[in-house]
């Protein structure tokens, strides 16, 4: 369902293949392609799918489907990121659009699964609209179409941008409402509304796709590497200060041995020792 709703509103603006995902998926490539907009990573492969939402250019939610099972946030991201093969598509949508999408996700249901045949839409419909609802109307049989709401209104959105507001009722001109009132009639259809608080805060969320940023994972293992051997060093220097008289030099000259031959080699060490020595 969700998938169905961004491919069919959203404008893709990248697309990253099986054989370019070492090459470009990376931290800096991702928040390039949302630079302060709004939109969805989406990745697919087979019964599999992963999203991440983004707002104003910031991350905020991430999920990961197998079939009918949901895995949010890390978790959700730690499959997605064990998985090799799929397409991973970048779609730019209004952030009014995403605010509606994510009450699957953060909202509550009003209606669930309500039977079409019993539901007098027109009622129904116009009782929603003095409620200033944000979320989704969905109805679905065999096939599946959306009402996008936004604050009371429908949202008509092509290409990511919405190009229509107009007010949730039966007097609407909307074309999503054309679409979706052709299922109601169908056999097996049923309704159901997500809404969210359209002034809702997302916390933005990290991303862990170093597994890929190759270059970005080697600054940080250098990071590591001399942060470590700082420390190392560190030790020797202490010992260093601790010296008092020159009895001490020597004691530390075989100390000092002993640890960078453990650290290093004893190449190291001699040049280290050879080198004192000729101070003193």
């Amino acid at each position: 369902m969700e998938s169905s709703l961004i491919k069919k509103i959203g404008l893709k603006i990248q697309e990253i293949k099986e054989d370019e995902r070492e090459k470009f998926f990376n931290l800096e490539f991702i928040f390039n392609s949302f630079k302060e907009t709004s939109g969805v990573l989406l990745w697919e492969k087979e019964n599999k799918s992963y999203f991440v939402y983004f707002l104003n250019g910031k991350p905020i939610f991430k999920v990961f489907y197998e079939d009918s099972r949901k895995i949010t946030q890390d978790d959700g991201e730690k499959l997605f990121l064990n998985e090799k093969d799929g397409i991973i598509s970048f779609y730019k949508i209004n952030s009014k659009a995403i605010i509606s999408i994510l009450s699957i996700h953060f909202g509550e249901i009003l209606y669930k699964d309500l039977d079409s045949k019993i539901v007098d839409f027109s009622q129904f419909l116009d009782s929603l609209g003095g409620k200033n609802i944000t979320g989704l109307l969905v109805i679905k049989n065999e096939k599946i179409e959306f009402l996008v709401i936004y604050d009371g209104k429908i949202l008509d959105i092509k290409d990511g941008e919405i190009f229509m507001e107009s007010p949730l009722s039966t007097e609407s001109e909307s074309a999503s409402l054309l679409s979706f009132a052709k299922l109601l009639m169908a056999k097996d259809t049923s309704i159901t509304l997500y809404s969210i608080d359209k002034n809702k805060e997302f916390n933005e969320i990290s991303l862990n796709i170093l597994k890929y940023d190759i270059n970005k994972l080697k600054e940080l293992i250098k990071e590591v590497l001399r942060k470590i051997l700082k420390e190392k060093i560190r030790k020797l220097e202490d010992m260093v200060d601790s010296i008092k008289t020159k009895e001490d030099i020597e004691e530390f000259i075989k100390k000092s041995d002993d640890f960078i031959s453990s650290l290093y080699n004893k190449k190291i060490s001699e040049e280290c020792k050879n080198r004192i020595l000729e101070l003193i």
